[in-house]
């Protein structure tokens, strides 16, 4: 606790440029995580911590940046899993009559497989994106402000949640339905292609 600096009160609301998210590790292989204003410390440290053969490893990153990295791994994974799905559901015979017209392999990714994986995967991937604007909510634990967080901040002013939560419920509405009707609109010209 020696040099660390607490957070001022409030800090973590108004999502101030010298936040962090500090993930270190422990002498233990723990993994810790926490808003921290300078340098993490350790509550506990063990004998070898004291004796100074252990060095905790941390990644300092700005909140922002953890949040834009921890939802864009979480759902790149996600969404690897669909392309490789819908890649792997195009059926081989399509795939044999491409070579034995003698296309190269490029050819047939482009003009064979890929179409019919893009129609397979609309549906899994839209699913994927309106879920990854809902959750960005998430971000507000490691003090990024963003909608729901302002409207929590908001409902605490006015002392309600009724109107401001009406409200955010009803832009999350309107930023999802046209992705919806976007991929709805593809999915209907594809099925007539």
């Amino acid at each position: 606790m020696g040099g660390s600096k607490p957070i001022p009160a409030g800090a973590a609301e108004r999502g101030g440029h010298h936040n962090r998210v500090v993930v270190f590790i422990d002498g233990a292989g723990r993994r810790c995580r926490g808003a921290h204003r300078e340098r993490p410390h350790l509550r506990e440290r063990s004998a070898a911590h004291r004796a100074g053969r252990i060095r905790p490893a941390f990644i300092q990153l700005p909140a922002f940046v953890a949040a834009l990295l921890g939802l864009g791994l979480n759902y790149a994974a996600y969404e690897s899993e669909i392309y490789r799905g819908a890649l792997e559901a195009v059926p081989t015979g399509q795939l044999d009559a491409a070579r034995t017209l003698g296309f190269s392999e490029r050819q047939i990714l482009v003009l064979v497989r890929a179409p019919q994986a893009f129609r397979l995967a609309l549906a899994p991937m839209t699913n994927d994106f309106v879920a990854l604007l809902k959750d960005s909510s998430l971000v507000s634990v490691i003090t990024v402000v963003e909608l729901t967080k302002e409207t929590s901040i908001f409902a605490a002013n006015i002392g309600s949640w009724v109107v401001p939560g009406i409200m955010c419920a009803a832009i999350y509405l309107a930023m999802s339905l046209p992705l919806a009707r976007l991929a709805r609109r593809i999915e209907r010209r594809l099925r007539l292609a």
